[in-house]
């Protein structure tokens, strides 16, 4: 404004001419006891940048949770706790772990984008893990035990005579882990696999005719 004297306003303040605009982010923290508008943190020292990143962790990480080494945007390697039942999309917040203060302030934070790698053979479902379970019809009619794998490696699973095609068994405590420190289930859901058969397999063919006399007697359709 007119009649407006840039150096003695800085003098006013404990300048020395133009340059004591420089300064003036320390007079507001010092008069107010906080950052002032010109983005000084307490006592004028600068807050550090924050930085954010994309995060890839696997399947069984997401769900039952652990730590994480990585290599921040500064280069620094960052242990991570990863919380469990983190789907991708979810964003973690790291204090302090962000790019250093340019004037010996705190540092800013680290933010991680989770990208969840999905598994080959199992799917989340709200808390719970699911699997397709191939049978044969002979396994299906006749009941077995199978090895399938789960967050906690390979168990094996019991599979009672007469199992239909769709249905579904369950692992107790397979599943997602919760922040209560429980868990979901594992639900293993059969398909059964119809071999096809070629001309030269006139004794399978044989075989299967009979199973379909004895079927037949069974009445499962009831239309």
């Amino acid at each position: 404004p007119e009649g407006f004297d840039p150096d003695a306003f800085a003098q006013a303040f404990g300048g020395g001419g133009m340059g004591g605009f420089a300064d003036l982010g320390d007079i507001f923290a010092s008069m107010f006891g906080t950052a002032g508008p010109f983005g000084r943190s307490r006592g004028g020292r600068s807050r550090g940048a924050d930085i954010e990143t994309s995060l890839e962790i696997s399947f069984r990480e997401a769900a039952l949770g652990g730590r994480h080494s990585l290599r921040s945007g500064i280069g620094k390697v960052v242990d991570v706790n990863i919380p469990p039942g983190v789907e991708t999309g979810s964003r973690l917040r790291v204090p302090g772990q962000g790019a250093p203060s340019p004037k010996s302030g705190p540092p800013g934070d680290l933010y991680l984008n989770i990208v969840v790698r999905p598994d080959p053979h199992l799917r989340r479902q709200d808390d719970n893990v699911e699997l397709t379970l191939p049978l044969t019809v002979g396994e299906a009619i006749l009941g077995t035990q199978v090895d399938v794998p789960t967050l906690d490696g390979k168990v094996r699973l019991n599979v009672p005579a007469g199992t239909s095609s769709g249905a579904k068994l369950r692992l107790r405590g397979k599943g997602i882990a919760r922040p209560d420190g429980s868990r979901g289930d594992q639900l293993c859901r059969v398909e059964i696999v119809v071999p096809k058969l070629r001309p030269e397999d006139r004794e399978a063919r044989r075989l299967a005719e009979e199973l379909e006399r004895y079927t037949r007697l069974s009445k499962i359709r009831a239309f």
